[in-house]
């Protein structure tokens, strides 16, 4: 599989302090899955800093991560 990070994904990855071990760790072996808006696949899975939401596209052989999100803990 071919991974392709928007630029986007590429921002918020560092911002938010997220390595592309764990994006593709959640993708590969999510906990949940899940279809988002414009149909697009959501993988979810729990780390130690909570838990990562990864928006992505498939396309043939290639996953196009849109965007990754920390999960909000529920109170």
């Amino acid at each position: 599989m071919l991974y392709i990070y928007t630029a986007h994904a590429l921002e918020r990855m560092q911002l938010r302090n997220v390595t592309e071990a764990m994006v593709i760790k959640t993708i590969e072996s999510p906990e949940e899955t899940g279809k988002g808006y414009r149909n697009r696949d959501l993988a979810f899975r729990t780390f130690p800093e909570g838990r990562l939401k990864v928006v992505l596209a498939r396309e043939g052989t290639k996953v196009i991560i849109i965007t990754i999100i920390w999960e909000r803990k529920e109170i």
